[in-house]
């Protein structure tokens, strides 16, 4: 992604929908808090070897939650 190249960032997470607030603020709480965890990102963005993706799959694909 060009963005995340510009920006020197190490992932980039959102939304390819828009979303109820509620529900997302929910999905983002859990994101921050299990995000914090982490040492290595690459872990984490690893949709099968994650515990976030296993713990919130249904939330996290019905809202079409993203992480690059």
């Amino acid at each position: 992604m060009k963005f995340k190249a510009d920006c020197g960032a190490r992932l980039v997470s959102g939304y390819e929908i828009s979303v109820d607030a509620m529900t997302s603020a929910i999905a983002d709480a859990a994101f921050f808090n299990e995000i914090m965890n982490y040492q290595n990102i690459g872990v984490f963005k690893n949709d099968t070897t994650c515990l976030f993706w296993k713990k919130y799959e249904s939330l996290l694909e019905e809202l079409k939650f993203r992480i690059y």
